[in-house]
């Protein structure tokens, strides 16, 4: 399922098998918000060659009538995209806003394969960074039986979907590593590292990869890594090298909501660049034509910088392992 063509540091290349798609890791999924389209699935793959996006389950579920017609359309056809298209439970709405929702693992799971995802999460419990070591190790104990609980779901439902093993246990390497070895032990398609995102908000890099590397060293090697939420260019290759395949973020549109401006040397506040040229797929522009912009058409061509820069990023990281010059990248 899992195939790995190049090899450098503990960065790879790999073609995962997704029902009858396949894509090429290390990717990119960029989050899409069903009821917000900044940019729609159908031009990211016609513009910038993206074949996966996540979106958010969760989302979908509570909104009434959004649910009912994707029930009916299914996923792929709703968003009008024929690649492939994981969906989140709905976890990092809990950790973001510090309550429980109302969906259990069982229904969140159920409906995530009744919309047609090709890769499915289970209602996880992403631990903060506040949590004390007895709540890192219940909330962890009960993310490992929703694994097993949608893993039963997913058997009986749809064989063919994938379904991703949550790592989780907080703050704390020991549970970090029970978290990976538990996990390695069921059957599970992906490995996922969760709770990385308030590291990183914090720019707290030692421990952002610390995080990662405890689990990363005992996984299995057979199965790609999923980094959750984790999608800024500067560190990708880092990440890649440590052995990262799979990350997911929504920062090419949250940069470009507080007018800043990704690019593969650093991140730049729109008023505090006066002569420069960013670039889209199709387009360069000067700093000045987006600054006289109205707001709703600099949002869009903000995203569009933001995420050709991370498209970049992932190509040149791609390049680097081909042609072993990975660690220089890094």
């Amino acid at each position: 399922m899992f195939e790995i063509k190049y090899r450098d540091v503990a960065g790879r290349i790999g073609i995962l098998k997704i029902k009858n798609k396949k894509i090429e890791t290390p990717i990119l999924l960029p989050v899409i918000n069903p009821k917000k389209l900044i940019i729609s699935p159908k031009e990211m793959k016609e513009k910038y060659k993206i074949n996966a996006i996540i979106t958010n389950a969760y989302i979908i579920y509570k909104d009434l009538s959004l649910r009912e017609n994707i029930l009916n359309l299914k996923l792929h056809k709703y968003l009008e995209f024929d690649g492939v298209i994981e969906t989140d439970s709905g976890s990092y709405q809990m950790l973001h806003y510090k309550k429980d929702l109302e969906i259990n693992n069982k229904e969140i799971v159920e409906f995530q394969i009744k919309i047609g995802s090709d890769i499915i999460n289970v209602l996880d419990i992403p631990t903060d960074i506040d949590k004390t070591y007895e709540e890192a190790e219940k909330e962890l104990n009960i993310t490992i039986e929703r694994i097993r609980e949608g893993i039963e779901i997913r058997d009986k439902l749809s064989k063919d979907t994938l379904i991703n093993g949550a790592i989780q246990g907080g703050i704390f390497n020991d549970l970090r590593r029970k978290a990976a070895i538990e996990v390695s032990k069921l059957p599970v398609d992906i490995y996922a590292i969760g709770t990385i995102v308030p590291y990183m908000i914090k720019y707290d890099f030692v421990n952002l990869f610390k995080t990662i590397l405890e689990p990363r060293v005992i996984l299995p090697l057979d199965k790609p890594v999923h980094l959750f939420g984790l999608g800024h260019t500067l560190i990708i290759p880092l990440s890649v090298a440590i052995g990262a395949d799979i990350f997911d973020s929504a920062s090419y549109i949250l940069f470009a909501e507080d007018n800043r401006i990704m690019t593969n040397y650093g991140t730049f506040r729109l008023e505090d660049i006066e002569d420069f040229y960013v670039e889209t797929r199709n387009k360069a522009y000067h700093i000045s034509e987006i600054k006289e912009m109205e707001k709703k058409e600099r949002l869009k061509v903000l995203s569009e910088v933001n995420l050709y820069y991370l498209v970049k990023e992932i190509s040149i990281v791609k390049d680097a392992i081909r042609n072993q010059y990975l660690m220089d990248l890094v």
